[in-house]
């Protein structure tokens, strides 16, 4: 996939955004844009990513207004929600193949296959954005 291996490697920062740092949304609206050609909406004014909660309600209050795709009908493209500790606070970019793409804290942006058995029992959902 053209310049995807650019984006493997980038480092995880709170909040990021890039040019230097992402968290795992700000990788997703880069690897949209840059492997997909998408424009997805930033929702960093609603969350502090320094508290869970509020990235939970953020995520629950958006994903409404993305398409929800089930499980198997995922594209690449489409954004991953996966639970850590049981709430809905990380997201990746699928990739194809059941891999996606993603960073979290202290682990820089990787490919990871979501139907590990470490990730698998995690998905929330798989969203698209149509708008």
């Amino acid at each position: 996939m053209k310049g995807l291996k650019e984006l493997i490697g980038l480092r995880y920062g709170n909040r990021g955004r890039g040019p230097d740092e992402f968290d795992c949304y700000g990788l997703f609206i880069k690897a949209s844009k840059e492997l997909f050609n998408h424009e997805v909406p930033d929702y960093l004014d609603y969350y502090k990513s320094d508290d869970p909660t509020s990235v939970t309600q953020s995520i629950d209050g958006h994903k409404q207004t993305w398409t929800h795709i089930e499980f198997g009908s995922e594209l690449p493209g489409d954004v991953i929600i996966l639970t850590i500790k049981a709430m809905p606070v990380h997201v990746g970019i699928v990739l194809g193949n059941k891999k996606m793409l993603h960073t979290l804290p202290g682990k820089n942006a990787c490919i990871d296959i979501y139907t590990t058995i470490s990730w698998r029992k995690r998905i929330q959902g798989f969203y698209r954005w149509e708008q």
